[in-house]
């Protein structure tokens, strides 16, 4: 869409939608699939321009639902919507604890400090702050997100020895969670590649190891990892009754 004109006819279809008896979500859909990313950032300007007022306010009040989270999102900045998110997660007696997972681990360094900011810029509250209160501070998953949040990530170049350390990990009395926390949280994509596949190598030799080490792993991962798919790696769990097990790395 070219930007001209056309984009002041589009705020005013939405206005006009918001504004009759019962907001009509059709309308607002059919100016919607006419519009890219780019495209609903310059009607949100023209609405701004025409109204006085931002979009999102007049779809804050006019929508409802699932409908209303789906179209704010959409004339959200990416940041802006992932606080907000983040927010709605955390806010409230209970803690949404699925969703606050997913839009943690989802984030790699360069997003979690935009986050924050934006979290801050609407809430003038410390996120990492929040979630702590609202979480099991001493619980694993709570200390991977804390962890997660403040990844710093280096080449530490010592990948047959953090096998070594992973394989200790799994195969002591009882699986040492810090041990993964750490690992996920500091390795860089190549490095967790190469200690994988050194340990898959050297550690995986026989059916029997390999269920054992699923049977293990998995109710630590598997409340985490199934959510998402984290930025670089990939875990699958199929038919876990036969203790099935693939690692996919990207």
């Amino acid at each position: 869409m070219n930007h001209h004109p056309q984009q002041y006819i589009f705020a005013n279809e939405i206005h006009q939608a918001c504004k009759c008896a019962g907001t009509d979500e059709l309308r607002i859909l059919n100016v919607m699939t006419q519009c890219s990313m780019e495209d609903l950032l310059w009607v949100t300007r023209a609405y701004y321009v025409s109204f006085g007022q931002p979009i999102s306010r007049l779809l804050k009040k006019e929508t409802s639902g699932k409908f209303r989270d789906i179209i704010m999102g959409l004339f959200e900045g990416r940041y802006q919507y992932w606080a907000r998110k983040i927010r709605q997660a955390i806010k409230g007696i209970g803690t949404d604890e699925k969703s606050l997972i997913e839009l943690v681990l989802m984030g790699n360094a360069d997003d979690w400090h935009s986050i924050r900011k934006e979290y801050f810029n609407a809430y003038a509250r410390n996120v990492m702050n929040d979630i702590s209160d609202k979480t099991a501070k001493n619980s694993d998953w709570a200390k991977l997100l804390r962890g997660w949040i403040f990844q710093t990530r280096h080449s530490r170049f010592q990948p047959e020895k953090d096998a070594k350390e992973l394989y200790s990990a799994i195969k002591g009395a009882e699986t040492n969670v810090e041990m993964f926390i750490r690992l996920l949280c500091s390795t860089t994509h190549e490095e967790f590649g190469q200690i994988v596949r050194i340990y898959q190598k050297k550690y995986i030799t026989t059916w029997c190891d390999l269920k054992c080490e699923v049977k293990k792993v998995y109710f630590f991962f598997c409340p985490i990892i199934n959510l998402i798919q984290i930025n670089f790696i990939k875990f699958t769990i199929s038919k876990f009754k036969q203790y099935k097990f693939t690692l996919i790395l990207d």
